[in-house]
């Protein structure tokens, strides 16, 4: 059995079979476009997009093989590895979830780091790895990312194991830090300025906003006007309830994949107002 029909059998997803295939133009006399390619699915005949014809394909079995690559190289033998396709096959994400790297915000609220890998066919995500954490104390999960990335490339000729096992250690460092960082959070109040300045940075619409005011946390089972009124609403708090409605009440798959990204960076933005 070869390694990508081990891959095909371990992982539950419908894997695309992309190919780059001649570009033409007109509707009667078709002309050929030199220097362009069509990326097609070969099971489905869905068409991805277009690029140049010395575009190399970077195959999702590939970047599978080198998660597991990686994994092993780290000796991560707990590592939950979770892919999921988006846009009928158009993009994907890994998720890299590290159980026994468990760190406790705050009582009875722990954390594992999660590492994503994401690429695409459709050419409208770059592959990129981004690190974040993954909340324990809700059933399915909570993600919040990180505000940074450590690799991003659009056209890549090669899968650089090392470089890439490199990326994801070093990661790893930095989530440690950045963990010190959340427990913080838990300790900062959010006064009502910064509530509002906040709003602007998410990327949520006002009736989302009312919406998320009106959810009980998962834990406490308040809301954030309760949390308000007893002058007790924290950073971390706020957090866990915007990034619950990211992981349970938006329906869409991608939209909640890209949405978590931007919750980070605007709470990040108001860590930093706040512990300037």
């Amino acid at each position: 059995m070869s390694r990508w029909q081990e891959i095909h059998e371990k992982y539950a997803i419908p894997f695309p079979e992309p190919s780059l295939e001649p570009m033409w133009y007109g509707r009667r006399e078709k002309t050929f476009v030199d220097e362009r390619r069509v990326i097609v699915d070969q099971n489905t005949g869905e068409v991805f997009g277009t690029c140049t014809e010395k575009y190399q394909l970077v195959r999702y079995e590939d970047v599978l093989m080198m998660v597991e690559d990686v994994v092993k190289t780290l000796g991560l033998s707990e590592a939950q590895i979770i892919p999921k396709l988006f846009s009928s096959g158009g993009k994907m994400s890994v998720s890299l979830r590290v159980p026994t790297s468990q760190v406790e915000i705050a009582k009875g609220d722990a954390i594992i780091p999660k590492i994503e890998i994401q690429t695409s066919y459709d050419l409208s995500w770059v592959m990129q790895i981004q690190f974040g954490m993954f909340q324990l104390r809700c059933s399915n999960g909570v993600g919040t990312w990180l505000g940074f990335e450590k690799f991003r490339k659009r056209h890549i000729q090669s899968l650089d194991l090392t470089l890439t096992s490199d990326m994801i250690s070093s990661g790893l460092i930095q989530l440690e830090e950045q963990s010190k960082i959340w427990k913080e959070w838990k300790g900062i109040k959010v006064p009502e300025a910064a509530y509002i300045k906040v709003w602007e940075e998410l990327p949520f619409s006002s009736a989302e906003k009312e919406k998320i005011e009106a959810l009980p946390d998962v834990t406490s089972h308040l809301r954030i006007p309760d949390l308000q009124k007893q002058d007790s609403l924290d950073m971390w708090s706020m957090n866990s309830i915007f990034t619950q409605f990211a992981t349970h009440q938006i329906k869409s798959d991608l939209r909640r994949h890209e949405i978590q990204p931007l919750i980070a960076k605007g709470m990040d933005k108001m860590y930093k107002s706040l512990a300037a």
